[in-house]
């Protein structure tokens, strides 16, 4: 059967409302009737269920319908939506498919382009990147993503001090945001004090790169 409305690949936050404290999982594909979540609960199609997906400083509660199962998850119909709740679901999507760059991050934390040798970690594997741009927020990688999917979780690490000759390494958790092809957007997830310090330092415009 033809999906009444278009689906967007992007990943957002999603817990239930009545467990808010448990682990997230993430969405698959996200459009104004429905979207599928990454999970492996597997809830009886016609279940009705009570989640909050959050994305930046927005936490929307919505009732969905389970349409399907599949191993890694299942898709679902948002019942009865408001029209508010449609629009605030509009601009989650429009901003999530932009160059990379959410729209209200680009008004609170500005984006600086950097050359940045960094590294990340994923299922035990270690992989080199350079940081095209980077905010407080997040970043954009240049890298091989290989298995990455969208809503799946990396550890990013930053040298201190000179990126030639680091005084040391910290890293952040991050979520994948973004895949377009060796390009990889993330959005860093609750980071340490020392790790903000870092950003702090590399967030300085590099008057080479215009």
């Amino acid at each position: 059967m033809k999906r009444r409305s278009q689906r967007i690949v992007v990943a957002v936050r999603v817990t239930h409302a009545d467990r808010p404290d448990e682990l997230p999982c993430f969405t698959k594909n996200l459009g104004p009737g429905g979207m599928f979540v990454l999970t492996h609960e597997t809830p009886e199609p016609a279940t009705m269920i009570d989640l909050v997906l959050s994305y930046r400083s927005v936490r929307l509660p919505v009732r969905v319908r389970v349409a399907h199962v599949r191993d890694d998850g299942y898709g679902a119909l948002f019942w009865n939506p408001t029209p508010e709740t449609i629009e605030t679901l509009g601009k989650m999507v429009r901003d999530l498919v932009t160059d990379g760059t959410p729209l209200d991050e680009r008004r609170r934390t500005p984006r600086v382009r950097t050359s940045i040798a960094a590294s990340w970690r994923y299922r035990g594997f270690e992989h080199s990147a350079q940081i095209a741009d980077l905010s407080a927020a997040g970043a954009r990688l240049l890298t091989r993503p290989l298995d990455l999917e969208l809503g799946n979780e990396i550890h990013l690490n930053l040298p201190v001090g000179d990126p030639a000759a680091p005084e040391a390494i910290v890293g952040a958790r991050a979520v994948v945001r973004r895949l377009r092809g060796e390009e990889l957007g993330v959005e860093f997830v609750d980071p340490s004090d020392e790790f903000r310090s870092c950003l702090s330092q590399h967030l300085v415009p590099d008057p080479g790169l215009s």
